[in-house]
């Protein structure tokens, strides 16, 4: 009985040791940009230095501004009070501050 212990927990371990290498190889560990969709001009209006709002898909525990600095490149040019305004220019009925993941958003390019 003892053999068949052993070679079930050697059996474990390589299934073990093999997804851990198949994960490495396949490099599971990339940024996923399948959420990054067409960007649109809009005008949105004289209070805002937007140009262009591209649709995003959130995920979960993205917010606003974490959203917008890996669209901008890292840090904004425009401060958070106004990035807000210019997501509610972009997305009306939306609160910025409860976003929902799996969800498609406008978000402002700068």
């Amino acid at each position: 009985m003892s053999f068949f212990k052993r070679i079930f927990v050697y059996f474990i371990i390589f299934l073990f040791i093999w997804s851990i290498r198949d994960d490495l190889t396949n490099k599971t560990m990339e940024p996923n940009t399948d959420s990054v969709h067409h960007v649109q001009t809009i005008s949105g209006g004289e209070n805002t230095q937007m140009n262009e709002v591209v649709k995003f898909k959130t995920k979960h525990g993205d917010t606003v501004l974490s959203v917008a600095e890996k669209l901008n490149g890292g840090s904004l040019p425009v401060s958070a009070e106004q990035l807000m305004a210019d997501f509610r220019i972009a997305n009306p009925k939306i609160d910025p501050y409860h976003l929902e993941s799996n969800t498609i958003y406008y978000f402002p390019v700068y």
